[in-house]
């Protein structure tokens, strides 16, 4: 028989029926992911948007790595780029 590991969450929802079922269920349904995973993350999601080239899809991406971290020099030239070369806004590339 398998061991179950300890479940902590930083955030507790409301407990109610469906809900409580779902996170006793579900290890690490709520977890606060660190800036560098989210920064890992939303890139991703930005190379994957351009490659099907879904612009607007790639930008907000970029904004939302540039929410977390606002020094981020690679999502700032990006941004840059892609405005540049594919939406053809050269005003705010």
């Amino acid at each position: 028989m398998q061991r179950r590991l300890p479940v902590t969450r930083s955030m507790q929802p409301a407990r109610n029926g469906f809900l409580s079922a779902i996170l006793t269920h579900i290890p690490g349904a709520w977890f606060n992911p660190k800036n560098d995973e989210l920064i890992a993350l939303y890139s991703l999601r930005y190379k994957m948007a351009l490659e099907e080239k879904k612009y607007d899809a790639a930008l907000i991406f970029l904004n939302k790595i540039l929410e977390v971290a606002p020094g981020n020099v690679d999502a700032k030239l990006c941004k840059a780029d892609l405005y540049y070369r594919h939406i053809r806004n050269y005003g705010l590339a």
